[in-house]
């Protein structure tokens, strides 16, 4: 019904709605991801909006991974649309790599259906496999390689560089950098001292290295804000949402292997300003501790009040965990294995498939978008 004509996918069909994704016959008439609808149909008056299923997502995420998981062990899922396969040294040629490729692709084709396209990109390192990946878009097969990375550079824009949005790309000019070949040349000492940690980061990326066990800077916080739909605008339901919300947080938490010593809530009324609480507290990563939290926190807001709006919460103080003494009479350890237990299979079987009996009613509240990041 839709092949082949101008189609962009939103949370929410309103004029005000975002685009989170377009096909490629909406992109020629200049509709990308962030626009909103009104404004990418006064470009295409012919574009067709459907708003987003993320189920039928999941079900495809998890088809395309039986099929990855079919070629090698050495399967990293990295987002709902993304996943990465190390090659084992016999492989590690371009001859053995595009076989594979081909494979890859020619069973995506046959279990999947011919129109899911596949990109693939082969490299010395993930992210210049990532970036091989997006050269021949929406079904290409391109290798970068080792001796062809400053010509590959030359022909590259900073914003087609993974991980430069247009934000960093100014920070980069007021720093004198113009061109991916200008990084690409700047001796490392120099990237340190003009980007700070992530300056030998990105030398070494962008040189090949492989930066699968790097040790990256840790964020400063991590949240998840949401708008309240109309029929969740009361205590109640508010509630519950914001324990979805902690869901996710505590799930980015575990992912990137830190605690946190702090927390933050905020909520916002429609009539007027709203709360604010905020305390430090012990490191913890578990989802256990961090309900029983958000429960504390939620307890010092007057329900007397306007209905809330929006809610959010974050996470600070973020660390790397540190060898701690056992405790005699808290099972910090369990709740921590189970919190990880849950992850491994929502991460297997899709998000939310176990979930604490409080957010049952909770699914047409913040809804997990289409995941171009873990399927959250």
């Amino acid at each position: 019904m839709f092949r082949e004509k101008p189609l962009a996918v939103t949370p929410v069909n309103t004029p005000n709605g975002c685009i989170i994704s377009a096909s490629y016959e909406a992109k020629k008439f200049g509709v990308k991801t962030g626009k909103l609808v009104k404004d990418a149909k006064a470009l295409c008056p012919a574009l067709i909006i459907r708003e987003s299923d993320t189920y039928l997502y999941l079900s495809y995420h998890k088809k395309l991974v039986e099929v990855l998981e079919s070629f090698s062990p050495f399967l990293a899922v990295k987002s709902i649309d993304e996943a990465v396969i190390k090659l084992s040294p016999s492989e590690q040629n371009s001859q053995s790599a595009k076989v594979l490729a081909l494979a890859i692709k020619e069973k995506i084709h046959s279990q999947l259906g011919r129109y899911l396209k596949s990109s693939v990109g082969i490299g010395p390192n993930i992210f210049l496999a990532k970036q091989a990946s997006e050269y021949q878009k929406p079904d290409g097969l391109h290798e970068i390689k080792l001796e062809n990375l400053e010509s590959y550079y030359l022909s590259q824009k900073l914003t087609d560089i993974k991980g430069i949005n247009f934000r960093m790309e100014r920070n980069l000019h007021h720093l004198g950098f113009f061109t991916p070949i200008d990084l690409f040349k700047c001796p490392n000492w120099q990237l340190k001292e003009k980007l700070g940690a992530m300056g030998e980061y990105w030398h070494l990326k962008l040189h090949g290295f492989d930066l699968t066990d790097a040790i990256l800077p840790i964020p400063k916080s991590i949240g998840h804000s949401h708008v309240l739909a109309p029929r969740f605008r009361n205590w109640r339901s508010a509630w519950a949402v914001l324990q979805k919300l902690a869901e996710k947080a505590g799930k980015r938490l575990r992912a990137s292997g830190l605690e946190a010593g702090g927390i933050f809530l905020g909520v916002k009324f429609l009539s007027y300003g709203g709360y604010k609480r905020g305390m430090k507290v012990q490191n913890f990563s578990d989802s256990i501790t961090l309900s029983r939290l958000i429960s504390r926190l939620w307890q010092e807001f007057s329900k007397e009040d306007d209905a809330p709006i929006r809610i959010g919460l974050a996470l600070f103080n973020l660390v790397k965990p540190r060898a701690r003494q056992k405790r005699l009479f808290q099972s910090f350890e369990k709740q921590e294995n189970l919190s990880l237990a849950m992850d491994a299979i929502n991460d297997k079987y899709g998000a939310f498939t176990l979930k604490p009996a409080s957010i049952m009613n909770t699914e047409g509240s913040a809804p997990d978008r289409i995941a171009f990041g873990k399927p959250l």
